[in-house]
């Protein structure tokens, strides 16, 4: 595995642990409903940066993921929060690996 692809491996992995303590956080309450567009935002966007390579899939899956855990601050947000590190860090070392023009 080269190393882009393992930069985006982080997140994704990050992503679905919170996925799954926050499975088990709606699971354990009494009157809650799973809302399954809300619980795959963040796996679709670290998974779209897996899958294709590119800087700009990573800074569009960063600003998904930042926009996604400051709607969802108050509940399971914090959750991703470590994922948003991740990929921030992904970026930036795309950013440091880009020639100077």
């Amino acid at each position: 595995m080269d190393r882009v692809r393992a930069r985006s491996l982080v997140p994704f992995a990050l992503s679905g642990l919170a996925t799954l303590v926050m499975l088990a956080l709606i699971a354990s309450s009494d009157n809650a409903e799973i809302q399954w567009w809300l619980v795959v935002v963040p796996l679709l966007a670290t998974v779209t940066a897996l899958i294709i390579p590119r800087p700009e899939s990573r800074i569009a899956a960063l600003g998904v993921l930042i926009v996604w855990c400051v709607l969802t601050a108050t509940s399971v947000g914090f959750l991703f929060l470590p994922a948003v590190v991740a990929l921030f860090l992904a970026v930036r070392a795309d950013r440091d690996r880009r020639p100077q023009a």
